[in-house]
C-alpha cells in the first residue's frame, strides 16, 4: 500500500517531513504491488548473510525523491555494504540485477565479476544512451541555506493529539503505562519538562502519565525499605525510584517477592 501525491501543495504538511503523516482522506492508500516469497533460503550465508539492500538501486521509471532520510540512505547503505561485503558486493548472485546493466565507468576492484575488456571507461556524447541508463526527471531549483529548527505548536502537536484520541481505551492505558515506566526513572526536572510536552498533546494524557509516575515512585519507595533492596535517589538524603532490577509493581508478577528476601 502507498499514498500517491501528485500535487504536494495540496498537503497541509510538508510531505518530506518524517515527523508527520499524510492525510489518508486527502491521499488514500492504494495497492500498487505485491511481493510473494516462493521458497526458503537454501544456503543462509549465500542468500541471506550476503544480501545487501540499497535504495540507490532503482529501475527505469522510478526516481529518487528529495526526502532527507532517503538522501542520506543513498550513501549510507551502499557504504556499509562495501565495508561488510566488498566493493563489488552488488555483483554477487543474490544482489545482482536480473537484467543486464551497462556501466562501463565502473570496473575492476576486489572480487570483480564483470569484464568490459577494451571498452571505453566512459560513455561518449554521440553514443546511443542505453535503455538502462538512469536520468533523474526531477527539476531541482532553489538555494541551500542554514535554518534553525523551531517547533510550531499549531501543527507539530496536532497529529500526536489526533492519534492519541483515536486509540482505544486499552491502547491508551498501555501507552500511559509504557511512558510512565520509562519516565519515572528520569530526574525530576526531566519529568517536569516531559510532562509539559505531553500537556501540549493532550491535557488528560498528561494528567494520567503524571499520576502513573507518582504511583510507581510511591510503590517502589515502599518496596525499597525491604532488606537487600537499594533505591536510587537524585539526592543523598531522599529516596527516589527503585532501579529496574525490581519488578514493576503494576505487573504483580510475584506479590510477596520482597517478603521472601
Amino acid at each position: 500500500m502507498a499514498q500517491l501525491v501528485e500535487n504536494p501543495e495540496d498537503s497541509d504538511v510538508n510531505i518530506y517531513d518524517a515527523t508527520k503523516t499524510l492525510s489518508e482522506k486527502m491521499f488514500p492508500l492504494k495497492e500498487f504491488g505485491k511481493i510473494t516469497l516462493t521458497e526458503c533460503p537454501k544456503n543462509f550465508f549465500t542468500q541471506v548473510e550476503q544480501a545487501g539492500f540499497n535504495p540507490a538501486n532503482v529501475v527505469p521509471g522510478w526516481d529518487i525523491s528529495p526526502d532527507p532520510l532517503l538522501q542520506i540512505r543513498l550513501f549510507a547503505y551502499g557504504d556499509t555494504q562495501r565495508y561488510r561485503l566488498g566493493v563489488n558486493s552488488d555483483q554477487l548472485p543474490t544482489n545482482r540485477p536480473c537484467s543486464y546493466v551497462y556501466s562501463p565507468t565502473r570496473r575492476d576492484g576486489a572480487c570483480n565479476m564483470t569484464n568490459y575488456a577494451n571498452a571505453r571507461n566512459y560513455i561518449r556524447d554521440d553514443a546511443k544512451t542505453p535503455d538502462s541508463y538512469y536520468r533523474s526527471s526531477l527539476d531541482w531549483t532553489g538555494t541551500l541555506e542554514r535554518f534553525k529548527s523551531e517547533i510550531n505548536e499549531d501543527t507539530d502537536y496536532r497529529q500526536c493529539s489526533d492519534h492519541y484520541k483515536s486509540m482505544t481505551k486499552t491502547l491508551k492505558n498501555n501507552f500511559v503505562t509504557n511512558v510512565a515506566a520509562s519516565l519515572s526513572t528520569a530526574m525530576q526536572e526531566t519529568q517536569k519538562k516531559s510532562l509539559e510536552i505531553w500537556n501540549k498533546i493532550d491535557e488528560d494524557l498528561k494528567q494520567k502519565i503524571e499520576m502513573a509516575i507518582k504511583h510507581r515512585v510511591k510503590s517502589n519507595q515502599t518496596l525499597a525499605r525491604a532488606p537487600g533492596v537499594i533505591a536510587g535517589a537524585e539526592k543523598n538524603h531522599e529516596a527516589s525510584y527503585l532501579p529496574p532490577t525490581a519488578p514493576d509493581p503494576s505487573t504483580e508478577v510475584v506479590k510477596n517477592i520482597f517478603e521472601k528476601i
